[in-house]
């Protein structure tokens, strides 16, 4: 019968304990990736929930046949929020355009006058 010495138990002590730091460094990655993937997959679902959200705003409806439409698309929705309290609702900047239009009108028609 072999009676193992201190040095043998010593270095089964150390093989042993490197296997148990071994495994617990491998569960602690192993964890970490999960955690990671779990925080992803929330994320994805909530990037989803906000984006059908923005979808269904849609404060432009409100506006009908406004010319003014293709420029505007019913206001700034933080501003519609922020003065309005509600992001549906637009903001109409309708006579700021109107009269924005009737400035440049009387501006080319003076450079028209001129140049003639």
């Amino acid at each position: 019968m072999i009676v193992p010495d201190d040095r043998t138990q010593a270095n089964a002590r150390l093989t042993a304990m490197q296997i148990g730091l071994s495994v617990l460094f491998f569960l602690l990655v192993v964890s970490f990736w999960a955690i990671q993937v779990l925080q992803h997959d929330r994320y994805l679902e909530e990037a989803e929930s906000n984006r059908r959200k923005f979808d269904s705003l849609d404060p432009w409806k409100a506006c009908g046949d406004c010319a003014y439409m293709p420029t505007c698309a019913g206001g700034c929705l933080t501003a519609s929020y922020s003065q309005l309290g509600d992001v549906n609702t637009p903001t109409c900047h309708k006579p700021t355009f109107e009269s924005a239009v009737i400035a440049l009108a009387h501006r080319v028609s003076a450079q028209q006058e001129t140049v003639q």
